[in-house]
């Protein structure tokens, strides 16, 4: 019988005395108790109310919880057919933990319910806290793990975006050259201005990416690191989960601007700037050379930040 039943040592005790079950009752509310103990709880409380949940039972000779009974006697005969499971105990009144005090946010025994430090405070059975606090952690965890992908996409999009300022610098300095040789020793000056603007163009783009980019890599680990920490508590037992969940809660309350998420505006080189005018100031002196520049470059640069723009 023993190895067909499904209690543990733990569902054995009675919540009240804690000790093996003796002739266990069971009350509407699905708790069960020694029919003794019930019955002095209910006697020493003046009111009918189960020592867990609270709720009045309806019942004055609630009925015997046979399967817990014949379980409980087959443990007296044969205690070595059940795995003993260490359990924590109150520190105060060396008793097992049955409760979780809600205003507290933590483990208590029953005769912690009448102690100064808990009384009147509100308590569930630990199943049920762990259950609710589960479902509050999961719905703070879900919005960070969402944080951390928009964020990891945002990092791909910037390292693509640094590798193609370098490649559209390039592209750029090449037909500026070009456009240039053209026109010699009358726009060599004015050439290699607008390589300079260039330059420094680049380094302030290229330094306002990588500023970006530090920003989301600092953000990646913040978040990375909640994550880690509040992963092995949600897995983790009841008890331990609920010793834990009140730091991982408090871990939970990070949030960022849709500034901090966004894509840097007006990241790339400007490109009309250098190639649209470009021929403009010597057009009268060179008429026959002057012509309309290639802007395929420009082109590119729309497809590239359809591309890689991540949708925040």
């Amino acid at each position: 019988m023993a190895q067909e039943c499904s209690f543990t040592m733990e569902d054995l005790q009675c919540p009240v005395c804690c000790e093996v079950f003796d002739i266990p009752v069971i009350l509407s509310c699905k708790h069960s108790f020694c029919k003794t103990c019930i019955q002095t709880h209910w006697d020493r409380m003046g009111t009918r109310q189960c020592p867990l949940c609270r709720r009045t039972e309806r019942s004055s000779r609630p009925p015997i919880n046979l399967a817990l009974k014949l379980a409980s006697d087959v443990f007296k005969k044969k205690p070595e057919q059940f795995m003993a499971k260490s359990v924590e105990r109150c520190s105060r009144h060396n008793e097992q933990f049955k409760l979780f005090c809600r205003k507290d946010a933590e483990l208590i025994c029953i005769a912690c319910t009448s102690s100064r430090s808990h009384k009147n405070h509100e308590y569930c059975p630990i199943a049920e806290a762990a259950s609710d606090i589960m479902k509050e952690l999961t719905n703070r965890y879900n919005p960070l793990k969402k944080q951390l992908t928009t964020f990891e996409k945002l990092k791909e999009s910037l390292v693509e975006l640094e590798t193609y300022i370098q490649k559209q610098v390039a592209e750029i300095a090449a037909e500026v050259k070009q456009e240039y040789e053209k026109l010699h020793t009358i726009l060599r000056e004015e050439e290699a201005a607008r390589l300079i603007v260039l330059q420094n163009e680049r380094e302030n783009k290229t330094a306002m990416v990588r500023e970006k980019l530090e920003e989301v890599n600092k953000s990646i680990e913040e978040l990375s690191g909640i994550i880690r920490y509040i992963e092995p508590i949600i897995i983790a037992d009841d008890l331990t989960f609920l010793k834990e969940c009140k730091e991982a809660i408090k871990r939970t309350n990070v949030s960022y601007t849709a500034h901090e998420t966004e894509y840097p505006k007006k990241a790339l080189i400007d490109v009309l700037q250098y190639l649209g005018s470009l021929k403009h100031g010597a057009w009268k002196r060179m008429e026959r050379d002057v012509h309309h520049c290639k802007y395929t470059i420009v082109h590119q640069q729309e497809s590239f930040i359809a591309r890689v723009n991540p949708k925040i």
